[in-house]
């Protein structure tokens, strides 16, 4: 091996046979080492031969050791591990808890309860009236406004000076003298077919319904011949008249009439008059009055 070594120098060529005579580089070192300059020296001249000959990194196991042996030592920086502050325990603050609020149960609003509604049923149209006019004596047709067999009230006017007498078959409805003017009751269950009129100046006579009376509960007054209506109850009645002739007053409440009063001039008393919608008649030729009890 020295002399393999010794061609190299003498042909100032580094060769490779150094490397095919030793198998590891303590194989080289003690080949070559005094030759070298010791061992130190022998690795420096592989690693020279090694990149002389061009033999690559990695291709020969030699080359490698040598390399390695001649690099300088890898110093591991030191690693500084920055202190770590620890932060102070965080105290929580106190979290005050509000009182429990007892909130009123819930009030529902006064319900307002509505008056019961009285549905009253609106009265039956009144009937138009029938209106009959003449002079001096005659014969009349009688209408019933509100039906056949129906009571039917009787407004006449008479403008003569003689007598003005209005009858029927059983019935004297007005009998007067001169001038005249009244309304009265035909109440005959609807026998009248006709009516005889015996005057001696112009007339009027008009058949109208029951409808068409004045009603009342408590109070009436009048002056002369007239029919009205007593709703209510029944019960005492004070009247009073002022005229100097007949004063009569009858009820119809169904049925045959009730004969309350029949006087004649002035009168004042207290008589029981039915209620609940009975027709009251009252022939007078004064101002007459009455007043519930």
């Amino acid at each position: 091996m020295a002399d393999a070594f010794e061609a190299s120098e003498e042909s100032e060529e580094l060769s490779p046979q150094p490397m095919r005579d030793c198998a590891t580089l303590g194989d080289f070192r003690a080949a070559y080492g005094d030759a070298t300059g010791g061992r130190s020296g022998a690795v420096e001249f592989l690693a020279a031969l090694c990149e002389g000959t061009g033999i690559p990194a990695g291709a020969n196991d030699l080359c490698d050791h040598a390399a390695r042996a001649l690099a300088p030592p890898t110093t591991i920086a030191p690693t500084t591990t920055a202190p770590t502050t620890t932060a102070p325990p965080t105290t929580a603050a106190p979290t005050t808890t509000a009182p429990p609020t007892t909130a009123p149960p819930p009030t529902a609003p006064p319900t307002t309860t509505a008056p019961p509604t009285t549905t009253t049923a609106p009265p039956p149209p009144v009937a138009a009236p029938v209106v009959i006019s003449g002079a001096g004596d005659d014969v009349i047709d009688v209408p019933r406004p509100d039906g056949a067999g129906t009571p039917t009230v009787v407004f006449a006017r008479h403008s003569g000076s003689a007598n003005f007498i209005v009858q029927g078959p059983g019935t004297l409805l007005v009998n007067a003298i001169g001038s005249y003017e009244g309304v009265t009751l035909l109440d005959d269950d609807g026998e009248a077919a006709q009516l005889e009129v015996s005057a001696d100046g112009p007339w009027t006579i008009e058949f109208r319904s029951t409808g068409s009376v004045r009603s009342f509960e408590g109070e009436v007054s009048g002056r002369g011949d007239d029919v009205v209506r007593r709703n209510g109850s029944g019960g005492a009645m004070a009247w009073s008249h002022d005229g100097d002739s007949n004063f009569i007053v009858q009820v119809h409440s169904g049925g045959f009439p009730d004969l309350a009063i029949n006087e004649i001039g002035p009168y004042q008393g207290t008589v029981l008059i039915d209620g609940g919608g009975a027709l009251v008649v009252i022939s007078a030729n004064g101002a007459w009055s009455a007043r519930a009890e």
